[in-house]
């Protein structure tokens, strides 16, 4: 921790996670301790939208079902125009319990990609993990796509 002499200057940086916050509002609180009597103790406050970075539909994938049935759903990203970018590489944390198919689309010079994912779970009980899709971008090189699995006899 870093002190400003009295009658100093600083900087006080701070960071936030904005995962799960793409288009909505964040409001963030953060604490600055002193050895002023008066003051031990300054709370500052951000508050903005946070802007989105591309269309992600759905953000989450839950594959809930019967074991013998099919489970699947699909997810689509498009990167806005503000933010262009193309995924470089894709790839499952776990891999255990899904599989994935993964598909570039151009279609009048709007490239959306899509990816399909399937439960391959037989036994019933819980499951999670994450499809880590690299980008060429400076402003945002990961994109995480969440799975949790629930499977049912």
């Amino acid at each position: 921790m870093k002190q400003i002499p009295p009658g100093g200057e600083g900087k006080i940086t701070a960071s936030f996670n904005t995962d799960g916050y793409s288009g909505k509002p964040l409001f963030q609180t953060i604490d600055i301790y002193t050895n002023d009597p008066a003051r031990p103790k300054l709370e500052v406050s951000f508050q903005g939208t946070v802007e989105r970075f591309a269309n992600i539909n759905p953000q989450k994938v839950r594959l809930s079902g019967k074991s013998n049935n099919p489970i699947a759903s699909e997810v689509s990203i498009a990167p806005l125009p503000k933010y262009p970018f193309k995924i470089v590489k894709h790839e499952v944390k776990e891999g255990l319990y899904i599989s994935y198919q993964f598909e570039e689309k151009t279609e009048n010079g709007t490239t959306t990609y899509l990816i399909k994912i399937e439960n391959t779970k037989k036994d019933p009980g819980l499951y999670k993990d994450v499809i880590l899709l690299k980008t060429d971008s400076s402003i945002r090189p990961e994109i995480q796509i969440p799975i949790t699995g629930n499977i049912v006899k």
